[in-house]
């Protein structure tokens, strides 16, 4: 990455840099693949659910319960995946559920301030939103919040590769939980 190119610099106290529009791309990216994981559960185990139904914070959760709008903690997991007796969809569970959690809440936020509102790195630490639905994070605080994510991508692709090959013993007849 060069290191010469020109950026205006408003003095609004934005990072304006190729490496912030690189790290909102990579936290960005993060998140959609922990949505890639949730399509392809969905396909590789046939489960039939509409594509723009498989959100990864929202696909393990059963449609009454979301449709009820009943807190992430007290709901139940899809039939279909509560009778798997899977130890890679539990953790995958386990981990959708871990993002509905406060502790996890300013990922979700980041999220979608990026996705849908607008995110604007900081130099200094002015974090919040402005009235008009911009949210503001330090820089620094936006690296440590994006590697934070980045371990859970990293549960979440172990979580996969334990469900395939439970599902793939399963499906040549063996012991899907031997570890053979």
């Amino acid at each position: 990455v060069s290191r010469t190119t020109l950026f205006a610099d408003l003095y609004d106290g934005a990072v304006s840099h190729l490496y912030g529009g690189l790290l909102k791309a990579a936290f960005g990216q993060a998140f959609d693949v922990l949505d890639k994981i949730a399509f392809l559960v969905n396909e590789y185990l046939g489960l039939g659910f509409p594509s723009r139904r498989t959100g990864f914070r929202v696909f393990w959760r059963d449609d009454e319960d979301l449709k009820a709008k009943v807190p992430a903690s007290g709901t139940r997991v899809r039939k279909s995946l509560r009778d798997r007796d899977d130890y890679g969809v539990v953790s995958l569970v386990d981990l959708a559920l871990d993002l509905e959690h406060e502790r996890y809440k300013r990922i979700s936020d980041l999220r979608n301030a990026q996705t849908h509102r607008c995110l604007v790195l900081t130099k200094k630490a002015l974090h919040g939103s402005d009235p008009e639905g911009v949210m503001r994070i330090e820089y620094r605080s936006m690296v440590w919040e994006t590697l934070r994510l980045l371990r859970i991508v990293k549960s979440a692709l172990f979580s996969v590769a334990v469900l395939v090959s439970a599902e793939e013993r399963r499906r040549s007849g063996a012991n899907p939980k031997s570890v053979a």
